[in-house]
């Protein structure tokens, strides 16, 4: 939690969040692995999260999940 401080930057950010959205949360949408670069086309998205341990991603209107495999 981000202490009440004006002068905090992120204090500032999601302050202005909630005055706009009525919501004072940011989620980071930024993905990309190890050594990789920042995925930024759908297609690189998709590439990157299959290789990746997340489970969801929302893309668009679209929430992918992966199975979790039940097998060690």
């Amino acid at each position: 939690m981000v202490p009440v401080d004006p002068a905090n930057p992120w204090w500032h950010l999601l302050s202005c969040m909630r005055e706009r959205t009525g919501t004072g949360a940011v989620i980071n949408t930024s993905l990309n692995l190890h050594g990789q670069p920042m995925a930024d086309a759908p297609a690189d998205i998709v590439a990157a999260w299959l290789q990746s341990e997340i489970r969801h991603l929302a893309l668009g209107s679209v929430l992918l999940t992966k199975k979790i495999s039940l097998s060690s």
